[in-house]
């Protein structure tokens, strides 16, 4: 094997710089970002490593998750930050990683394994390890005036805790076929790591909420949003206040489908509301066939840590 003798398997907490790095390389980010998932969502037991030479050459992340699926929730894991390093690509280290994580999976009892590629080009490179396309989502194009319409007036801004936010999303998910839930401090991590890239999770009173972010001149894009038709006014009135933007682009799931034969819908984000003459596009995402039905030895997760913490801060 070119480099050294290849090696998979689960990373170490001494691994953190040099995968912080290997983040950096790949996704062509400041450090900081790194940074920040390191200290506060990595858990070595959720990363998988491609070594070779004793170094890593690739590494994934399987976060965990349940998914809604036959009236309950089951557990899924959601796979995150792949990336293998310039010089160890196009010799099948992540394919292997992917395998890899089929077979933790099975091990965890897990059912399904759910991936958002982060551009087209990715949906077929995918699909070569049992991804299949399952999820469609409509994105919503609508500007200031149409917002401020149905608007009603807030005043300040408001502040509610994640476990809240989370209470009220699992709320309006559970009935949802398909559905993605978090716990409380992956879903804390979405928010925060939002912030980290220059977005702003919105409340308001219901609870309700939208997490934002500026995806270009003039555009907020609301890549999340849950509320109840009735506290809707109130919630654009809050994204009015707090991303002020010419347009708002809004995602929302499209429409329910059933869990069977392999096959899954996640709607990473969704609402009771209903969103009027607007554009819609039509974008797909990818998750993997139920693959893992029989039984095996149950992994438990463990809680998502801040290393800050218990393990120190990388820098």
């Amino acid at each position: 094997m070119e480099g050294g003798a290849a090696v998979i398997g689960f990373a170490n907490w001494e691994d953190r710089p040099v995968l912080a790095k290997l983040w950096q390389v790949c996704f062509e980010e400041e450090r900081r970002y790194a940074n920040f998932f390191f200290n506060n969502a990595f858990c070595p037991e959720n990363c998988l490593i491609y070594r070779v030479g004793g170094q890593p050459a690739a590494m994934l992340h399987l976060l965990p998750a349940s998914m809604v699926c036959g009236g309950k929730a089951v557990r899924i894991h959601y796979v995150f930050a792949c990336a293998t390093a310039p010089e160890h690509r196009s010799h099948g280290y992540m394919s292997a990683l992917l395998a890899y994580a089929a077979l933790v999976g099975a091990q965890r009892e897990e059912q399904f394994s759910a991936i958002l590629p982060a551009n087209p080009s990715l949906y077929a490179y995918y699909a070569k390890s049992g991804y299949q396309t399952f999820f469609e989502r409509d994105e919503y194009l609508l500007r200031a005036e149409q917002l401020r319409e149905q608007a009603a007036e807030v005043e300040g801004r408001k502040y509610l805790p994640a476990e809240v936010l989370n209470r009220i999303r699992n709320t309006l998910l559970q009935n949802w076929e398909g559905a993605v839930l978090w716990d409380d401090r992956a879903f804390w991590f979405a928010s925060e790591d939002n912030r980290a890239y220059g977005g702003r999770l919105v409340c308001t009173h219901g609870p309700a909420y939208a997490i934002c972010r500026y995806a270009g001149e003039g555009l907020c894009e609301v890549t999340e949003l849950m509320c109840t038709t009735e506290h809707l006014p109130k919630l654009f009135g809050a994204m009015l206040q707090e991303m002020p933007a010419s347009n708002y682009r809004i995602r929302a799931s499209q429409g329910k489908r059933t869990v069977g034969d392999g096959r899954a819908f996640l709607p990473f984000c969704a609402g009771t509301c209903v969103l009027w003459n607007a554009p819609a596009v039509r974008r797909r995402f990818y998750g993997s066939i139920a693959s893992w039905r029989k039984k095996a030895i149950s992994w438990p997760w463990e809680r998502l840590k801040s290393i800050a913490d218990e393990r120190g801060v990388i820098k």
